[in-house]
């Protein structure tokens, strides 16, 4: 791992192209804190698409808001108009303020926050990969497998989807999370159970309830939901009413390329789901996974992310840092090329 001084030198190289604000925010020079500065209102891309950053578990538990700002602006400069950021169960008490901060600073950049719930009662997905504190603490919810006994995994139990108290804690915590931080949308990622769609339809309603404007959107795990009986569990998800945008997720690639298969969006399956989502009236949504990757294959990225963004979904997400890559800022060198401007 290269020394903070080094990270910090090369990370300032790549903001450097993204223009003079970013180049002052980069180099330390002073710029207007959140409170000093009005709120920008989200403006829509002039092609009405969304291009969303998935910042998850960024700066955690130790943040540093001249890192947020920098972060923001590089988003922007780009044409980023959302911005995705985690949310624990825990996160609600022990890391308030944290949020509170990022928030107002995609604020400042112009650009929209939604929440991802992460890993809450272990039926989504999100960042970090952790157990679920409600589930642990609720063995009465507790999902049971064929034989009787607690559904485990490396992150605990999972909480049964249809159980009372699953559906009335994800109706209170949705509350909370629209009333306690004034984010503008939600993404349900990756439902981890087929029969989850009774949970995330209320809680999609109830979301509404709170707050009639805000923009949910949930898509699926590919790799779960093929098949022709796995389709008609994933259109069912596509026509919850209160979900906006519906889509996928997958690694930039098609299923000939030499990485992992296990989902990609190429070949067929980004376009599945952006005519299911678009035939149930919603926005289409892809989220190119990039994270975990060898250097050896940011060439396959290079090549095949261009034809993820011709796909043209309404919603275009990418990962800003993704985790545990082996060199990050060629990665965000190749993102940066490619979807730049996608929302117009």
């Amino acid at each position: 791992m290269p020394s903070e001084g080094t990270r910090g030198i090369a990370r300032r190289s790549l903001l450097l192209g993204a223009g003079a604000t970013a180049s002052a925010v980069a180099l330390g020079q002073p710029t207007a804190s959140a409170s000093e500065r009005p709120a920008q209102a989200p403006n829509p891309g002039q092609s009405g698409r969304i291009l969303n950053a998935y910042y998850l578990a960024a700066n955690a538990y130790t943040i540093v808001p001249r890192r947020v700002r920098e972060d923001m602006t590089w988003m922007a400069s780009i044409g980023t108009n959302a911005v995705s950021i985690s949310v624990l169960e825990q996160d609600f008490d022990s890391a308030n303020y944290n949020i509170q901060i990022t928030v107002e600073e995609a604020l400042r950049a112009g650009i929209t926050p939604y929440a991802i719930p992460s890993r809450w009662g272990s039926l989504v997905a999100g960042a970090p990969s952790v157990p679920s504190n409600f589930t642990e603490s609720h063995s009465e919810t507790w999902l049971l497998d064929d034989d009787g006994t607690p559904y485990t995994n490396s992150r605990g139990h999972r909480s049964d989807p249809t159980h009372p108290k699953t559906i009335q804690f994800f109706k209170e915590r949705t509350e909370r999370l629209l009333t306690q931080w004034p984010f503008e949308g939600i993404i349900w990622d990756e439902p981890k159970e087929d029969n989850t769609y009774d949970l995330f339809r209320q809680a999609s309603e109830h979301a509404k309830a709170i707050k009639p404007d805000v923009t949910i959107s949930l898509f699926l795990d590919l790799s779960a939901y093929k098949g022709a009986s796995r389709e008609d569990a994933a259109e069912q998800f596509a026509r919850i009413e209160a979900i906006d945008y519906f889509g996928c997720d997958g690694s930039p690639w098609g299923t000939d390329d030499p990485g992992d298969q296990k989902k990609v969006l190429l070949g067929g399956d980004g376009e599945r789901f952006i005519a299911m989502a678009r035939r149930n009236g919603k926005g289409s949504f892809l989220l190119a996974e990039t994270y975990a990757l060898r250097k050896s294959v940011y060439p396959l990225v290079d090549r095949r992310l261009p034809e993820v963004v011709d796909l043209a979904s309404d919603c275009l997400s990418y990962y800003y840092y993704p985790r545990d890559n082996e060199d990050p800022e060629q990665l965000m060198q190749i993102t940066r090329k490619h979807v730049r401007g996608y929302a117009g």
